[in-house]
């Protein structure tokens, strides 16, 4: 891009950061001071922005030479300085790094600036006290957002959709679009709450669990979703009241789309698309043409096809809410900073274009970062929290059920009570399965035992005589 710095020294792009000559540019400045830990260190740009604050005048200037260079450049040059501390302070301070120089900003600005800038002074000591005091952790970090795009502020939520009784739940009582409502209020609170931090050298793929804390929660919360998706309807040993599950899944998906929940959507489908469910051919055979056009048009909304481009092309044009495919984001950030050298000329500059890039992917991302004007249903959202994240039972324990499509009884046995031999026979722990806590593997062969093909059967009767064999030989039997 014309103007755009590619790469330069450390001096020279800290001196681009505090020139006297250009105004402040966001497109230079936010960059720098969100990867300069990729690069720098904190006391090296302390210590940087000290000598460009301290910068010497020329030898031999006259008088008036020297009156205009304060003017024309020291006072922009400390000026650039100061703005530079703050907003490194407000908007991209990175406490395990950056706290060690907290105290020299605090003596600089205190002993140095104070005397010949005390206004620039003062605001740095206030961002200072804040920054000690915890105010700035209240709201998330430079998030820029397109003029006209504020839509939660101004749009009131819709009338929720209630279904008969919210003491005891029953997934197909529950309307398809007001499931998708409340699976939206649950990704996008955590989408909302990604600090850019988390998104720079890949912090969420690190083994430090503590790093990346909500890209780490969001990405779970999808995966949780797709199981949750695939345990529901292979809860249902009959073909038909299966298909009515799968359906409502379809819907849900479908309201999620109308929502711009492409984030859920994905999750869904994820699900749908698996090798798990897609090979339940006796259950997609119900289909109707209606539910199947439907199905295909979410799955032409997020085909994956030429990187994404029609996916991306309507992500282009959207307005705010949205909740962006999450993965798509860390796919390319980790594509950019992996394919692209820290350092360019031969090692001899800082490959800064590399880090423009990966800011463009942030801002993207960071445009998105407005919450949904929705009503939150306390008792539905328990009822998805219960499924989706603790396994099969929620916080109501037995009476929250799936109603009539997989009655729970009150003793917490499901109509699948009576396959326990046949599902231990396939190598599949029915406790496990009953809690909803089964693998990816083991709901392969619940799929296989609710709808068998013969090629599978056979592999599956290979497999269950060879572990009868194992037994005997161990003497176990």
């Amino acid at each position: 891009m014309e103007g755009q710095v590619n790469g330069g020294t450390y001096s020279a792009l800290v001196e681009r950061l505090t020139s006297h000559n250009n105004a402040p540019d966001a497109t230079f400045t936010t960059p720098f001071l969100m990867f300069f830990h990729q690069f720098s260190t904190s006391e090296d740009l302390f210590e940087a922005l000290v000598r460009r604050y301290l910068i010497e005048p020329p030898p031999n200037l006259g008088q008036e030479d020297f009156r205009v260079w304060v003017e024309k450049k020291l006072t922009p040059i400390r000026l650039r300085v100061a703005n530079t501390f703050r907003a490194w302070l407000e908007q991209h301070w990175v406490d395990d790094s950056d706290d060690r120089v907290l105290d020299r900003i605090q003596q600089f600005a205190r002993n140095v600036m104070m005397d010949s800038q005390p206004a620039l002074a003062g605001r740095i000591l206030e961002a200072i006290t804040k920054k000690v005091n915890g105010v700035m952790s209240q709201s998330p970090k430079h998030i820029h957002r397109p003029r006209g795009e504020s839509h939660s502020a101004y749009t009131p939520p819709p009338p929720p959709i209630l279904p008969r009784s919210l003491k005891r739940l029953s997934f197909l009582e529950v309307d398809p679009l007001e499931l998708a409502r409340q699976l939206t209020i649950m990704e996008s609170r955590l989408f909302c709450a990604i600090d850019p931090s988390e998104l720079v050298g890949q912090e969420w793929a690190k083994k430090d669990r503590r790093s990346a804390m909500n890209v780490r929660g969001m990405t779970v919360l999808s995966t949780k979703i797709t199981q949750w998706v695939a345990a529901t309807i292979l809860s249902e040993p009959d073909v038909k009241r299966r298909y009515i599950i799968l359906k409502h899944f379809v819907k849900i998906g479908d309201r999620c789309l109308a929502l711009n929940n492409y984030n859920t959507l994905m999750a869904i489908l994820s699900a749908l698309n698996s090798s798990t469910i897609i090979r339940l051919k006796k259950t997609w055979e119900q289909m109707s043409s209606k539910t199947r056009v439907m199905f295909e048009h979410l799955r032409e909304a997020t085909d994956h096809s030429r990187n994404y481009a029609q996916y991306r092309a309507k992500l282009r044009k959207v307005n705010p809410p949205c909740l962006p495919f999450l993965g798509l984001y860390l796919t390319d950030l980790t594509f950019t900073e992996d394919g692209n050298p820290p350092l360019r000329n031969n090692g001899r500059l800082i490959n800064f274009d590399k880090y423009v890039k990966v800011w463009r992917i942030i801002q993207d991302l960071q445009r998105f970062q407005i919450p949904y004007s929705l009503h939150t249903i306390p008792e539905i959202q328990e009822w998805l929290t219960g499924w989706i994240e603790n396994g099969g039972y929620g916080p109501g324990g037995p009476n929250i059920t799936y109603g009539s499509v997989s009655q729970m009884s009150s003793a917490g046995g499901s109509q699948f009570s009576g396959m326990g031999g046949s599902l231990n026979g396939l190598g599949v722990n029915v406790d496990a399965y009953e809690m909803g806590h089964l693998g990816a593997q083991d709901l392969y062969r619940v799929s296989c035992y609710l709808e068998p093909r013969e090629e599978e059967m056979d592999e599956m009767t290979r497999e269950f005589e060879n572990k009868v064999k194992m037994l005997e030989k161990a003497g176990f039997l």
